[in-house]
């Protein structure tokens, strides 16, 4: 049987009509870091399927041209990742080539935290560590024609000053890209072609240095040979001498306006026209801001409404799929009383460990039974019914590594989740609920 995560993934690939076939020049190679999660584990299983999910939604943000092929996305605590496709291809190869390495990895690095993968138009990665705004250089992938070139020395400083001119001018950016190509003439019947690409969240500075150290990588990697690439997952470069890039348009420079002719000395009667002009455009700047503060609150209102309803839309659909009507909320729900008595009073002594979300406490109910109370954090902005339909929701989850949730209170700003408490459970156990809660959110908040 195929597993849910990579039905689903395979699923959504399919709506956007996508050839997931790779030739043997679309794939590049891949970089798998040993560090593996064990998948059968509750942390494991919560990247894995965090990561599963998130892969599947790519296609769909490489597929919108304001992302100019280029798009980073997390997991709070969990994971981070980016794409990055070659700067001349358009939104429907960016997402074709994105959804193909969303599916190539997960084959060829299944069980690890970090990994790399470069196809001809894009380059996707992951990993449980930092990457944005830095470049990483300690990756290195190379490739190179198999032929040499007729006349070394004026191929080489072609291709030289073919590369320090990329450099520069990949690193100043346009378009929100980091990416810049050249061409130039080798013989009366040939030509160089080459292309250099940064990741945009680097500074100009890196990415230049970044594609420094690509370029000082030629001559050891690809020397004298006619054509090559040296890829790292923060930049990259390549020649050849054929066009193997698609043509860039450059930015049109801004137009040269003609300074107006000088007008003629003020008069009495100019002075007052120009001072009933200086009040109309005045009145004409007030009335426009306010005009657009109203359209700014009328978009913020719209939006805030459509939120609520995709929130309501989605946590019903939960709760029909689960066969959890018959559930009253309020069944679940402790008083704050309760939970001071139990755990007394929130007390240091009773405090078993403490976690991004907030502290955890042992406490005993009136009948005995022993409980864990997650206290928490005050910051969130979420209304107490859609907490309340959340809960309902979680209470019903089953899991072989899941304490079961008892309920939960609500008092002012205090949010509390009561487990039954088992002994010597990580707090990992505790934490998955909280990290489930939060993905529910953010799922109901998308539009």
């Amino acid at each position: 049987m195929i597993p849910r995560d990579k039905l689903f993934l395979c699923c959504l690939l399919f709506l956007f009509n996508f050839d997931m076939r790779l030739s043997n020049t679309d794939y590049l190679g891949v970089y798998c870091v040993n560090t593996t999660y064990d998948p059968n584990s509750t942390t494991g299983s919560i990247y894995k399927t965090s990561l599963n999910s998130t892969l599947s939604f790519l296609p769909s943000f490489a597929s919108q041209e304001t992302m100019h092929g280029f798009y980073n996305f997390f997991i709070a605590r969990v994971f981070n990742g980016q794409f990055l496709c070659r700067g001349d291809v358009n939104t429907d190869v960016c997402a074709r080539c994105v959804a193909n390495a969303s599916l190539e990895i997960l084959q060829k690095c299944p069980d690890q935290k970090t990994a790399t993968i470069w196809l001809d138009d894009c380059l996707l990665r992951y990993s449980n560590e930092s990457m944005f705004f830095r470049t990483d250089q300690n990756i290195i992938l190379s490739m190179w024609n198999t032929q040499n070139a007729s006349d070394p020395d004026r191929f080489n400083q072609l291709l030289g000053d073919m590369m320090d001119t990329i450099a520069i001018q990949a690193a100043i950016g346009n378009s929100g890209k980091r990416f810049a190509v050249e061409e130039a003439n080798y013989s009366p019947f040939q030509k160089i072609y080459a292309l250099g690409q940064c990741t945009p969240d680097v500074a100009s500075d890196d990415c230049e240095s970044c594609l420094r150290n690509a370029i000082s990588n030629l001559p050891a990697r690809c020397n004298n040979r006619r054509g090559g690439r040296v890829l790292f997952p923060s930049c990259n470069i390549r020649y050849e001498v054929y066009k193997f890039y698609n043509s860039v348009t450059p930015e049109p420079a801004p137009a040269t306006i003609p300074p107006p002719p000088r007008p003629p000395p003020p008069t009495s009667a100019s002075t007052k026209d120009k001072s009933q002009l200086s009040l109309q455009v005045t009145i004409g700047i007030v009335i426009s801001t306010i005009l657009s503060l109203m359209l700014l609150v009328t978009i913020f209102v719209f939006l805030k409404r459509r939120s609520r309803r995709a929130y309501d839309a989605n946590m019903q659909e939960t709760i029909d799929q689960a066969g959890i009507l018959n559930i009253d909320p309020d069944s679940l729900k402790y008083s704050l009383s309760e939970i001071q008595i139990a755990t007394n009073y929130f007390s240091v002594n009773n405090k078993i460990g403490e976690g991004g979300f907030g502290p955890v406490y042992k406490g005993t109910l009136p009948n005995g039974q022993d409980i864990a109370v997650k206290r928490l954090s005050t910051r969130s902005g979420q209304g107490v019914e859609e907490f309340k339909n959340e809960i309902v929701v979680v209470a019903k989850l089953r899991h072989n590594n899941l304490v079961r949730l008892l309920g939960f209170c609500l008092h002012g700003v205090e949010k509390t989740l009561i487990y039954e408490f088992v002994p010597n459970k990580s707090l990992d156990y505790f934490l998955f609920v909280v990290i489930w809660l939060l993905n529910t959110r953010g799922a109901a908040s998308s539009p």
